[in-house]
């Protein structure tokens, strides 16, 4: 279970490898959210 829906939270559950000292910029954000979507649709 999630703590959160944020999207590292997100990202982290669906093992998505993370950068956080690129989290909160905006073309990682867009990184994060199409590879999250490719979990979800693939």
């Amino acid at each position: 279970m999630m703590k959160d829906f944020k999207l590292h939270s997100v990202a982290a559950q669906f093992g998505i490898e993370l950068d956080e000292s690129k989290l909160h910029d905006a073309m990682y954000d867009i990184y994060l959210t199409y590879e999250v979507y490719k979990r979800l649709t693939f």
